[in-house]
């Protein structure tokens, strides 16, 4: 029996957590209307309105660094090595 088998199952159940949380953000996200700042042709100011800020962070974390960690969260939990030669 592998090891290091319940290791994997937690990290994949921590995944699986984590995409809960990213459906939940992206649900958020849809729920904010965009706001007239978001919708304007002029560069956003340097403190935007709370649903431009909301909207924005959202749009950049959830695919820049969640999605990416599940991913990574994942593929850790499948990895197997290579069998090494028998010397």
């Amino acid at each position: 029996m592998d090891e290091h088998a319940a290791a994997r199952t937690r990290i994949e159940r921590a995944a699986e957590k984590l995409q809960e949380v990213l459906g939940e953000l992206e649900a958020v996200r849809e729920s904010i209307p965009p706001s007239p700042q978001e919708l304007s042709d002029e560069d956003l100011p340097e403190r935007p309105d709370v649903p431009t800020e909301l909207r924005g962070v959202l749009a950049t974390l959830v695919p820049d660094y969640l999605r990416p960690l599940i991913r990574a969260l994942f593929t850790a939990a499948r990895y197997r090595p290579d069998p090494s030669p028998e010397n």
